[in-house]
């Protein structure tokens, strides 16, 4: 990061050490003293000192090399950025953290966040910025963006083909774009990703699928997600396909999401999404109405 002093800093995780390096080329390191503690992510804070996570607190180190350390109740921060309220805010598991120039430590949760086909799971945060809106955005580890004002009110935001088993974006870094956007790192597709800072985006809408496009079991699948679960009422069989069974309400209520068809030739064809997103052939009893479906 770009220090106060125009020079810039940098941290050294295995030696355990703080670096300057000048517009120059001419490098200097400070150790961390009385720890060992990993330093990892840096970044200038507002009171003229770089600040830096490590493996289970938070430090800071002056321009002149003099190293303060915080202990973190709850351990393990990772990303960090100065916020708009003057703190420095970081990314710790579950939480968001705020710790004050003075070394006073806030923690917020993460919400449980809900995929489309009706399942929860935990967020995990990776990385933060401070936004253009006075907000603060990090990324996670499950498909999504996060918002987080001043205040700890959090607002997460789903991509656009996120399911819970995968699908959707991987972000992980993350900052803001001279165009007032959110810019990510998406390392599932190998992208690079942007968020509009009002947070909205297009929400896909339930409609029914005709045998036009929707030519295979496969394409059925893609567009059972779509209409936000694989219910057999929400879109069209391909010609010559007829409904034998699908999954138990629970089964899909947990994300396992499949349906058995027979072709015009009797063969009986599964469609686990909960396994791939194709079709495919095997058989299973944990069907609706006790039906057992043979080979």
């Amino acid at each position: 990061t770009t220090g106060p002093d125009g020079n810039l800093w940098f941290t050294e995780f295995g030696s355990n050490r703080i670096g300057r390096i000048t517009p120059k080329g001419v490098i200097t390191t400070f150790p961390i003293p009385n720890s060992s503690i990993n330093p990892d992510e840096i970044t200038a804070g507002p009171d003229g000192k770089l600040w830096f996570t490590s493996s289970d607190q938070i430090g800071n180190i002056t321009t002149q090399g003099i190293v303060t350390n915080f202990s973190l109740p709850h351990g393990g921060p990772h990303g960090l950025t100065t916020g708009p309220d003057g703190n420095i805010w970081f990314t710790e598991g579950n939480e968001i953290g705020r710790i004050t120039p003075k070394g006073v430590v806030t923690y917020f949760s993460i919400p449980d966040i809900t995929y489309p086909d009706r399942t929860t799971w935990p967020v995990n945060s990776i990385d933060i910025t401070n936004g253009p809106d006075g907000n603060l955005w990090f990324s996670s580890d499950q498909q999504a963006l996060g918002r987080i004002t001043p205040d700890g009110n959090i607002t997460e935001f789903l991509s656009l083909n996120a399911s819970s088993f995968g699908g959707g974006i991987d972000p992980t870094g993350i900052t803001t774009g001279p165009d007032g956007n959110i810019w990510f790192a998406d390392s599932l597709g190998d992208k690079v990703g942007y968020q509009a800072v009002g947070g909205t985006r297009p929400t896909p809408t339930p409609t029914p699928v005709s045998p036009s496009s929707c030519p295979s079991l496969t394409e059925c699948m893609r567009a059972s997600d779509a209409a936000y679960g694989l219910d057999t009422d929400t879109f069209t069989l391909p010609p010559g396909m007829t409904f034998i069974a699908e999954s138990p309400t629970q089964q899909r209520a947990h994300g396992f999401e499949a349906v058995a068809l027979k072709d015009s030739k009797g063969n009986i064809i599964i469609a686990n999404e909960g396994v791939s997103p194709g079709p495919i052939i095997g058989k299973t009893t944990a069907y609706e109405s006790g039906s057992v479906i043979t080979d």
